[in-house]
């Protein structure tokens, strides 16, 4: 059942470009907004505003199976992980990134790269040159492209919409600005742990579909890193895949085709460990008998 819920899912995808009208967020604000007027420990921030919600949709899901409505849960998984799946249209932001880099358009190509990041940081602060704005959108595409699908389906496929659930929820909790720094620290510490498992298993599925050896020598170095951000270990396995220069910043002037490239390749690096995924998905079902 969920590997039926799995391809719906994605042929929905398919057809919306995202998880369509059934990625609204607005309820959760709402919620988070109530629990910071209602409560001030960061630990119960986190227990209701992020487990509460799973464990009343693994009651439900229990709830159906004992009554023997057990199919009904394909009903209940697809639009939980529509829910579940990244915010926004990501190939209309590459192409918007790629646009402005190709027109020479600076200030456009950084409005761009802060469409893709998600950690609330304004783009080319830290570089004022072009190869510094091209790093921070390929690092930004690498981790949108990581958390919009395959640390969804990493949980999906371990603890199933519940699993997905809470990762999504961690995820708008951790960058939620109404709940404040002392409430969110937890939880970006449980984002953290909850990408680490699925950076790793991502890792091994680019490393398949890319240059393995050079993607090895990523994996000596980060593999087992217990203190990297997600977004640099992410972006270190897609250069390993695609057999890029370990450093982050090289000379690239404005409208560099091979920039353009760089970028094109990353998508298509990561398509192809996304049809890795459904391949390993289907073969697992297979074995399991569904």
């Amino acid at each position: 059942m969920g590997f039926l819920s799995l391809l719906v899912v994605l042929l929905l995808v398919q057809l919306w470009g995202f998880g369509g009208p059934l990625q609204q967020d607005s309820w959760y604000r709402a919620w988070c907004q109530w629990l910071v007027t209602k409560l001030k420990h960061p630990a119960a921030v986190l227990a209701l505003g992020v487990f509460l919600p799973v464990i009343l949709l693994l009651v439900a899901m229990m709830a159906l199976y004992v009554q023997g409505f057990g199919w009904l849960l394909v009903l209940l998984n697809i639009p939980v992980l529509l829910f579940a799946l990244g915010r926004g249209r990501l190939d209309n932001l590459v192409q918007d990134y790629k646009d402005a880099w190709e027109a020479q358009a600076r200030d456009d190509a950084c409005k761009a790269v802060n469409a893709l990041r998600l950690d609330g940081e304004q783009a080319c602060q830290t570089d004022s040159q072009w190869q510094g704005v091209h790093a921070e959108a390929f690092q930004a595409i690498s981790y949108r492209g990581f958390e919009r699908m395959f640390a969804v389906l990493f949980w999906f496929s371990l603890l199933g919409a519940p699993g997905a659930l809470l990762y999504r929820l961690t995820a708008l909790s951790a960058r939620e600005p109404l709940l404040g720094e002392n409430s969110q620290d937890p939880i970006r510490h449980l984002l953290w742990l909850l990408e680490w498992p699925a950076a790793r298993v991502y890792y091994l599925s680019v490393a398949m579909v890319g240059d393995f050896v050079a993607c090895a020598e990523r994996w000596r170095v980060l593999g087992l890193c217990m203190k990297s951000p997600t977004a640099m270990v992410v972006e270190a396995f897609n250069r390993g895949a695609l057999g890029l220069d370990g450093a982050l910043v090289r000379e690239i002037d404005a409208g560099d085709t091979a920039a353009v490239a760089e970028i094109d390749k990353l998508v298509q690096l990561m398509s192809r460990a996304l049809i890795l995924w459904v391949c390993a998905a289907a073969l697992i079902a297979l074995l399991l008998g569904g």
